[in-house]
């Protein structure tokens, strides 16, 4: 990704996603909550190469989970890099006020899941 080479960033990306969601669905206790938060760190590494190389219309067209409550529950960090991502394409195409509701989400998320209780 870092080099310019968009199509091999994608391809890498794509198999590292698919990946670790196989390891995913065929150990749900691996994904638990001691280890998940850490794992789903890798699965949205499509988001970054779509931001790095300015896929505005690709970000905007790929699917939302359709279930977004338990997808942030299982997959926080996975649904908050697609919020980012989605703001991203929004504000580079002079879609304001879409881009704040992904702000605004991305920030609930956060707020939720990585701010501790007690400092909210």
């Amino acid at each position: 990704m870092l080099n310019g080479q968009e199509r091999l960033a994608l391809a890498y990306a794509v198999e590292m996603e698919q990946e670790w969601l196989g390891v995913a669905a065929a150990d749900g206790e691996l994904w638990g909550v001691s280890r998940g938060d850490c794992l789903d760190c890798f699965v949205p590494m499509k988001w970054h190469v779509y931001i790095r190389f300015g896929r505005w219309e690709e970000i905007l067209h790929q699917k939302e989970p359709e279930n977004e409550a338990v997808e942030r529950t299982l997959h926080f960090v996975s649904v908050a890099t697609a919020a980012y991502a989605r703001g991203m394409a929004f504000a580079n195409t002079k879609r304001c006020a879409e881009a704040r509701e992904e702000l605004t989400k991305f920030c609930e998320i956060y707020r939720e899941k990585v701010v501790p209780s007690g400092r909210r």
